[in-house]
């Protein structure tokens, strides 16, 4: 911190009136000078000292809170540690739930915001009317197209964003969206980045799709360890020796490459009572399914690979608790990619091995032969090899998993974030 970031609000003092620079103090000559010099230094080392940030109104503005959505989890998750530590928070979004943060559900779901112009100058409109209702201290876009219409909104109040995963490049793709991703990097004050991965995917897409310089983003961005609440489920029995997957039921999360290892490690190992548990969302009788199904009749695998899809969140906790290992293998289709994966860590709580893909955001979220293994998707004998090292040799140990969760707690996250919004609020201050 320097004097320059220190906010500039009233001091009372029963000596002097303390006014103007951060702490002018109003006189003339050399002796008020050196008061007035002392005061700086005292109020300054007071101010440096304390770590907690003022209350502050807090306007989040995301899609969903659901639980089973990344954006849902990190949203929930960061706005419930904020009111936690006192800030006012006010979320804008379009689906609500049930839970005791005040919440406006009038935005559009981000599908609908990208391709009709109406329902994004509807959103645009609904929040510029939250700003002025509310008068926020500051503005966080969780996620990444809400920021779109907020940048044509002219506002004195500083704003940030966040950077996950695949909108931090696919909003560049679209022609009628690009120019307007290119003006909420240059109007935001910070972004906040989840991954070395998912930044060099963001500064390689402005480098590309923008006029302005590369450094200009590489400026307003900050890495920030994303974090996870307490779990207050019990952690996995391993009584069963089951692999599971949690995320889309597509191809560029690796499901099928997940199956061909699968299969592989089968056939090597003597344990013939694994299974292979498939959870989350699916396209029944889409092509990519019907493909799954194909292989895994053709391999004679129906006994043991299960597609579960959806599942209510009992159901969930249930598959965790039988779990033995969490794989998901995610890998880059075009602009598509995984930023980091939160579900890693949600299975490192419970003291689950996990096991992710290289080349990806998922490295970032494992501590390779600690938590669990990073592999090559496109290998199915390197996927293989590490469910033998975690299920036949025991190669990771619960504790380093759980270990490596809790250093990835919510507090730890929104520390970042209030340090990153200290900052903004000083500058606006002085």
């Amino acid at each position: 911190m320097t004097r320059k970031n220190i906010p500039t609000r009233s001091i009372s003092c029963p000596f002097f009136v303390l006014d103007g620079g951060p702490f002018g103090v109003t006189g003339h000559g050399e002796i008020v000078a050196e008061i007035n010099g002392k005061f700086i230094d005292f109020f300054y080392k007071l101010y440096a000292k304390s770590d907690k940030l003022p209350s502050m109104r807090i306007l989040l503005i995301t899609s969903t809170l659901r639980p089973e959505s990344g954006w849902g989890t990190f949203s929930l998750n960061t706005a419930t540690e904020l009111q936690r530590r006192g800030h006012d928070v006010h979320l804008l979004l379009h689906e609500s739930q049930d839970i005791p943060i005040p919440q406006t559900d009038t935005l559009p779901h981000t599908h609908v915001l990208l391709r009709s112009p109406l329902a994004f100058w509807n959103a645009r409109n609904t929040i510029k009317r939250t700003i002025k209702t509310l008068q926020p201290d500051l503005i966080h876009v969780l996620v990444e197209p809400y920021a779109l219409p907020l940048s044509l909104i002219r506002t004195r109040i500083p704003w940030i964003m966040n950077f996950h995963g695949t909108y931090t490049v696919l909003l560049y793709t679209f022609r009628h969206l690009r120019w307007l991703m290119c003006r909420a990097v240059r109007k935001c004050c910070g972004i906040l980045v989840c991954s070395k991965y998912t930044r060099k995917q963001a500064i390689e897409a402005y480098g590309t799709y923008c006029t302005c310089p590369s450094s200009l983003i590489e400026q307003k961005m900050q890495l920030f360890r994303l974090g996870i609440a307490d779990s207050k489920q019990p952690p996995s029995t391993h009584n069963t020796s089951m692999i599971l997957h949690v995320g889309e039921i597509k191809n560029r999360k690796g499901v099928l490459d997940l199956i061909k290892g699968f299969h592989h490690y089968r056939e090597r190992t003597q344990h013939s009572d694994v299974n292979l548990e498939l959870i989350g969302s699916a396209t029944e009788g889409s092509a990519f399914i019907v493909s799954l199904e194909n292989y895994i009749q053709e391999n004679n695998l129906q006994s043991c690979v299960r597609i579960r899809g959806r599942v209510t969140d009992a159901e969930l906790a249930e598959a965790y608790s039988q779990a033995s290992v969490l794989a998901l293998l995610s890998k880059r289709e075009g602009v598509h990619f995984e930023g980091f994966g939160l579900v890693f860590i949600e299975a490192n709580q419970r003291g689950i091995p996990v096991i992710g893909s290289i080349n990806s955001g998922c490295e970032e979220a494992i501590d390779d032969g600690r938590s669990g293994y990073a592999v090559d998707p496109l290998n199915p004998d390197d996927i293989a090899e590490k469910l033998t090292w975690i299920l036949d040799e025991n190669r990771i140990d619960p504790k380093h998993c759980r270990s490596w969760a809790d250093a990835h707690n919510i507090a730890q996250q929104v520390d970042k974030f209030e340090e990153f919004y200290q900052t903004f609020s000083a500058q606006q201050e002085d």
